[in-house]
């Protein structure tokens, strides 16, 4: 049979859209960032790259059973809108006037299009174009705007019946590519003609057996590599093996009679009731085990509730005394050393989550600005935000002796912060202007209440000594949308004041302290240098700090390509001191390829196709030019091991060793032996328990010692408490 779709606001949460086992659904999901696109010689807008894996989705969409790139589509059949940031959301209403009945925060805006496209406009700024690939029921984003008004446009070819992604460009050419040439083989090209003679600047493999996604091969010497097994279960195909580039392990175990759905109206969605992961090379595994409510997030066991597909959430029919919860066990020696319960009511909002190990508790207990006893439409809009967050730790053995920490906070209709009640007593006030404007903001172009008006931090009124009220007040300028009117405008930071507050017999008298203003370039025709920052001044005590921006594209013959290069200059205005210095940026990435430090020495890098850096030059082009270059070596086997080399400027070098974790484990130096140079010595090492911690690492030095070469290891070992808070530390000396 077809695997089920679930409509769930459950997955709408963080912890689902990122790797690992998600408590609320028990599934395992994995999501693997590739390098982000900088659009428009990084004037954006910023299109992040992830390619994620679900369970719950069968569909192949050019990169394997269950994957893909997390882009913004909508289905007009199933009036269903799936967002980029993971959530889903079923619209409503006329085409005149949409709805989200299950969106409670005015995060987007969503609009049909006379051209039959749909207009998504995020909080954020970023605008999204949704529309149909001939062949295809769906509209996927075919153009994103950043709030500035620079676009990147979407295109793509149809692949089985599904939209496939081909292409992604910008004002200035192609920024990735996709080939699916065969059932077997998907290649995802990253700036394909920007790398040494026309060739994509870095290649993303990815192997296919069956339909599933068995590999994603990175573009390394050794062709490193994320691979993966699965298992069907109950219909669903789940990743029941996970090995990594840096030489990680991960095994996952299901429960079939995982989830049920009410009145059985689907096979039990599998559950992760194991998660194993080895990072290999000396080091232990670290295991969790999980268990489940009969109740989950599904709805199951809910008194009155009719499972329909109308891509509503079903848990939301709910009585509003229905919760579900599921508890996490590390597993430590056949046994589970610290267990963490979490409960979860019909809105899916944590409520409560207590963390236990041996005697000593940690509950942390959450409410929100719902109100008990209403249905999901009678909700304020605040609903889903928390009022207050109780953390309270204690022992079995003592319960009633408590250490308790309560922070409180408030929302506006629009999910803006408002207030912040900290532990210690200090109190953090927002305040926003209204969409229509104010005094220091005009209207907000794209109609969100989001430009925040000033902040104030007020210290804890026991405090010892003499803190005084602090408040950031901001004002905004209303900028020409890049084209000269052929995009919105948008708005911009013009300034910055950092004022004292005091109270004098009820009414606040604010004290300028500080203040910064900004401007910035305008020249709306100009697409690469509108809407830059111009100039910053400083103002502090009547005197003024001025630092100005200077842009320009420019050849750097040391990189190979065109580059941005910056003048700053920086001056005063109460003497005739000045300073400027040169920054050159990648126009692909914005990875920086000439910076100068804190002494005034400049630096340039070269990077592999990873974005790692591969030489560091410090005084480059001069007679004092000396480069540190660096090697890496990924895991394209169970037996390889990652590691980093580094060449000084005398030629040795420093070889570090990482688990499968990403843990430095060991380090092994050239130089020691006098007479043998070119041989490693071991420097460092290092050991982690079964939890994860640090429990014990090595720093070695080498003396020459009667025409020997011996090893003088300095050892200190770490203990840790209950809480997870390092208990001791045990140093050489003993």
């Amino acid at each position: 049979m077809p695997t089920p779709t679930v409509h769930s606001n459950a997955f709408n949460f963080l912890s689902f859209v990122q790797a690992g086992v998600d408590p609320r659904t028990g599934q395992y999901t994995c999501a693997i960032s590739l390098p982000e696109l900088k659009a428009n010689h990084l004037c954006g807008p910023i299109v992040p790259l992830s390619l994620g894996f679900s369970p719950m989705s069968s569909r192949d969409i050019g990169f394997g059973k269950g994957w893909g790139l997390h882009l913004s589509h909508f289905d007009p059949v199933t009036s269903i809108l799936s967002l980029s940031t993971g959530e889903t959301f079923r619209i409503a209403g006329p085409q005149s006037a949409p709805t989200v009945p299950e969106r409670k925060i005015d995060s987007f805006h969503f609009a049909y299009e006379a051209d039959g496209s749909y207009r998504v406009v995020h909080k954020s700024g970023l605008v999204e174009i949704l529309s149909k690939t001939a062949g295809s029921e769906e509209a996927w984003v075919t153009q994103m705007f950043s709030a500035e008004g620079h676009r990147v446009a979407l295109a793509y070819t149809l692949y089985a019946g599904e939209a496939l992604l081909q292409r992604i460009s910008d004002d200035y050419g192609t920024l990735l590519s996709v080939e699916r040439s065969t059932t077997t083989r998907t290649a995802v090209h990253l700036h394909p003609d920007k790398g040494p003679g026309g060739t994509p600047l870095a290649s993303f493999i990815l192997s296919l057996n069956n339909g599933e996604l068995v590999s994603i091969a990175l573009p390394t010497d050794n062709q490193a590599a994320w691979r993966f097994v699965y298992e069907p279960v109950n219909d669903y195909l789940c990743i029941k093996e996970l090995r990594t580039p840096l030489g990680g392990h991960e095994l996952i175990t299901y429960a079939s009679q995982g989830h049920q759905f009410p009145q059985n109206h689907y096979p039990p969605l599998p559950t992760v009731e194991r998660h194993e992961q080895r990072p290999g090379f000396g080091q232990p595994a670290v295991e969790r085990r999980f268990s489940y409510s009969s109740e989950n997030f599904l709805g199951f066991n809910a008194n009155g509730l009719i499972w329909d597909d109308d891509g509503l959430d079903n848990l939301y029919q709910a009585d509003s005394l229905y919760t579900y919860s599921s508890t996490e066990m590390l597993w430590v020696e056949n046994q589970a050393l610290r267990t963490t319960a979490r409960t979860f009511n019909h809105f899916h909002l944590l409520t409560d989550e207590t963390v236990t190990q041996n005697d000593n508790v940690l509950s942390t207990r959450t409410t929100y600005h719902g109100s008990p006893g209403q249905s999901f439409p009678q909700q304020p809009a605040q609903c889903q935000l928390p009022d207050t967050v109780q953390k309270i730790w204690y022992l079995k053995s003592a319960s009633s002796q408590t250490h308790e920490e309560i922070t409180r906070t408030t929302f506006d209709t629009f999910g803006n912060l408002l207030t912040q009640h900290n532990p210690d007593g200090t109190l953090e006030t927002s305040r926003y202007y209204p969409l229509g404007g104010g005094d220091g903001c005009p209207p907000d172009p794209q109609g969100f209440e989001r430009n925040l008006q000033d902040k104030t931090v007020t210290p804890a009124h026991d405090a010892l000594g003499e803190a005084p009220t602090l408040r950031t007040a901001y004002r905004y300028a209303l900028q020409t949308g890049v084209g000269a009117g052929s995009t919105p405008d948008w708005l911009a930071i013009s300034d910055e004041a950092l004022l004292q507050v005091q109270d004098d017999d009820g009414t606040e008298i604010e004290t300028e302290l500080q203040r910064t203003t900004f401007t910035y370039i305008n020249a709306p025709t100009d697409r690469y240098l509108h809407g830059r920052k111009l100039q910053e001044t400083q103002t502090l005590n009547g005197q003024s700090s001025l630092t100005d921006y200077a842009y320009q594209r420019t050849k750097n013959a040391r990189a190979g390509e065109t580059v941005q290069h910056t003048v700053i200059s920086l001056s005063t205005d109460f003497d005739a001191v000045q300073k400027s210095y040169t920054l050159e940026h990648s126009l692909l990435n914005g990875q920086p390829l000439l910076n100068r430090d804190d002494n005034d020495v400049e630096i340039a890098y070269r990077y592999d196709a990873l974005g790692r850096v591969t030489d560091e030059t410090v005084a480059p082009a001069t007679e004092f030019e000396a480069t540190r270059h660096y090697d890496y070596v990924l895991s394209a086997r169970d037996d390889q091991q990652a590691e980093q080399t580094v060449t000084n400027v005398k030629g040795l070098k420093t070889r570090t060793l990482m688990d499968g974790a990403n843990r430095v484990i060991a380090e092994h130096r050239q130089g020691a032996d006098e007479t043998q140079p070119e041989e490693y010595r071991q420097t460092y090492s290092a050991r982690y328990d079964s939890r994860g911690l640090l429990i014990e690492d090595t720093t070695s030095d080498w003396l020459l010692i009667s025409k020997t070469l011996r090893e003088l290891p300095l050892t200190s070992t770490y203990q840790y408490d209950d809480w997870g808070e390092q208990r001791s530390v045990t140093g050489p000396d003993g």
